[in-house]
């Protein structure tokens, strides 16, 4: 991570059931402004995968504590009163270790993350809780994420993230290259004089 970023609690907003969290997390993969399929023959979603560094244990406790929460509920709805091994490898658990799925992208390296996804647009806004557009966010920005952790049975056992809203918490490096392109014309003198500025 090439921020520190102010602390933030993750937990279960008031009135809302245990399988629901509010987290911080940084943003890659983010598809906030058009549906994303990711695959042939998917169905196009908005979505964001959500990285969260393995040092954040209050987080990933959170996190964990919901997907808990989705596994019962699971039981009576989805998997006939018996609750699966979430370890085993025909199981679809959520949260994810960066370091052993994706140890060549350095933004996954020392971090646990999960992809959350909605058919609908998600709700967006910025610090003041002020709606913003989905150009305000892009990958490697910091956010706020609620999501709702719900288990299914469709070909295999598992538990998967509903995307609720998002909130803008941080800028920081883009992933996959320059957020502002105007860097790249930082050590080049630019500027036109008094007579070029009139052709402009």
């Amino acid at each position: 991570m090439t921020k520190k970023i102010k602390n933030f609690t993750a937990g279960t907003p008031k009135g809302r059931p245990a399988t629901s969290v509010v987290l911080r997390a940084r943003l890659s993969y983010v598809h906030l402004d058009t549906p994303w399929a990711g695959a042939e023959g998917n169905t196009p979603k908005y979505s964001v995968s959500a990285i969260i560094p393995k040092e954040d244990v209050e987080t990933v406790g959170a996190v964990r504590k919901a997907i808990d929460a989705a596994l019962t509920e699971g039981v009576a709805k989805c998997w006939k009163g018996k609750r699966p091994n979430p370890k085993a490898s025909s199981f679809k658990y959520p949260l994810k270790d960066g370091d052993e799925e994706r140890p060549d992208d350095p933004a996954y390296a020392g971090a646990w993350f999960f992809g959350a996804n909605s058919s609908s647009q998600p709700a967006l806004v910025d610090r003041l809780k002020h709606p913003v557009g989905p150009e305000a966010f892009y990958s490697g920005c910091w956010g706020l994420i609620s999501v709702n952790f719900f288990p299914f049975a469709q070909g295999s056992n598992g538990v998967s993230a509903g995307l609720n809203s998002v909130l803008k918490w941080a800028d920081d490096d883009a992933l996959g290259g320059n957020r502002d392109g105007a860097h790249d014309f930082d050590d080049f003198d630019t500027e036109p004089d008094e007579e070029e500025l009139e052709d402009l």
